[in-house]
This record gives C-alpha cells, sequence and structure tokens, in this order.
C-alpha cells in the first residue's frame, strides 16, 4: 500500500530531477558497444561487471554510470593512458 507520504516523494522527485545530470551521469556507449569501442572482451567486461555487483538490467545493452565505465577501462582496456 502506497501511503499519502510515499505518493508524495514520488511526485516531488519526479519534478525535481535535472535530466541533463542524469543523461551526464550515465556512459553514451552500452557495455556491448564500449567493449568494441576500447578493444576490451565483451566476456572479460561482463565477468568484472559481475565481479563488482554492479546491476545489469538490459545484460549487454545496459549503459553504465560513468565511474563504472572508468573503473571498468581501467581495468580492462589497454587503450587507455590515465
Amino acid at each position: 500500500m502506497v501511503t499519502g507520504e510515499m505518493a508524495f516523494a514520488l511526485a516531488e522527485a519526479v519534478h525535481t530531477l535535472d535530466v541533463g545530470e542524469i543523461y551526464d551521469s550515465y556512459s553514451s556507449f552500452d557495455l556491448l558497444g564500449l567493449c568494441n569501442e576500447y578493444s576490451v572482451e565483451l566476456k572479460d567486461a561482463f565477468d568484472f561487471c559481475i565481479k563488482e555487483n554492479w546491476n545489469l538490467p538490459f545484460g549487454v545493452k545496459t549503459h553504465l554510470r560513468v565511474d563504472q565505465e572508468d573503473k571498468l577501462l581501467r581495468a580492462l582496456s589497454d587503450d587507455l593512458i590515465y
């Protein structure tokens, strides 16, 4: 059952979220595209995500958060110099 307080909190969140901020916090690539772009083995990337307990609700079509993308690329990509 939804209380009035819960309904108000949901309505408030929907009307106050900054779409641009949410958009900027996620990678422009899904996991499959990220692996193709940076020459990372998909299996290695998927296993890394599972090891880190990251949610992948859409499997390899999930867009990671920017901080997750950075961590994955630091661990698995030879193309990047940080």
